[in-house]
């Protein structure tokens, strides 16, 4: 376990090359098929849910809220409940109406976000703390979950990490690149989902736009639209990493 532990931690801060671009394709490719032409997509989605409910977990905390709860569900749906009980913020209208919106807007972004932070780690090298990363998150999210079914997500989560790590260890670099562009990938779908929703929503709980309309007044299709912005401007910039049309550590170096 030892010699292990050892091993892992000089390949993750060894600095490794970049990946291949004929890899990268292949990889959007399958992920694309996957995610837009796949009945997969129903299991897929726990998993842009899951960075969706962290996103607005993470935005909560670092705008001064406590997340008191998080729970996935069977439909593929997440909730997540802050508060502002112990806050500073609380006193002041102006900052707690902008740490809401600021919550409610990371949700749907936040797939694309954190497949971005993937890229930045890839192109540096370091495409195993990624995995780190990711493992340290799916813990601190685990401790927040309430329900059973999302408990159960996330332990899965969790071993496939461990026994990719551990009897894969090989690979992990080809694995942090493949949840990269899933995320990328993937974070679109959700977006264009919530578009198509619009004219005929069902659903009795009311989504990020709508809250995200509630707060500022701002039509719902604006804030759609800015979550799409985001989520295509960091598929473009990862595009632009992976194909190596900007290479951080050669900006890093001068």
């Amino acid at each position: 376990m030892l010699q292990f532990l050892s091993d892992f931690w000089y390949s993750a801060t060894t600095a490794s090359s970049s990946p291949e671009i004929w890899l990268v394709t292949l990889m959007a490719i399958i992920w694309s098929s996957l995610v837009f032409y796949s009945k997969g997509w129903r299991i897929l989605r726990f998993a842009i849910t899951l960075v969706h409910e962290a996103g607005h977990a993470l935005a909560a905390l670092c705008t001064g809220k406590r997340v008191s709860a998080i729970n996935l569900r069977f439909d593929t749906s997440g909730e997540t409940w802050s508060s502002e009980e112990k806050s500073f913020f609380r006193k002041f209208s102006g900052i707690s109406r902008l740490s809401n919106i600021i919550t409610a807007f990371n949700g749907y972004v936040a797939a694309s976000i954190y497949g971005l932070f993937g890229v930045v780690l890839i192109n540096l090298g370091y495409p195993i703390f990624f995995i780190i990363v990711s493992f340290i998150a799916s813990i601190l999210i685990l401790i927040k979950i309430r329900n059973f079914f999302g408990f159960i997500i996330m332990l899965a989560t969790l071993a496939i990490m461990i026994v990719l790590s551990y009897y894969l260890f090989f690979v992990l670099e080809f694995v942090a690149l493949a949840i990269a562009i899933f995320l990328l990938i993937g974070g679109v779908k959700p977006i264009l989902e919530l578009w198509q929703t619009l004219n005929h929503k069902e659903d009795e709980n009311k989504s990020d736009a709508e809250r995200l309309q509630e707060l500022t007044f701002i039509p719902i299709r604006i804030w759609i639209i800015l979550f799409l912005t985001v989520s295509i401007a960091a598929l473009l910039l990862s595009g632009m990493l992976l194909t190596e049309m900007i290479y951080l550590p050669g900006l890093l170096s001068t």
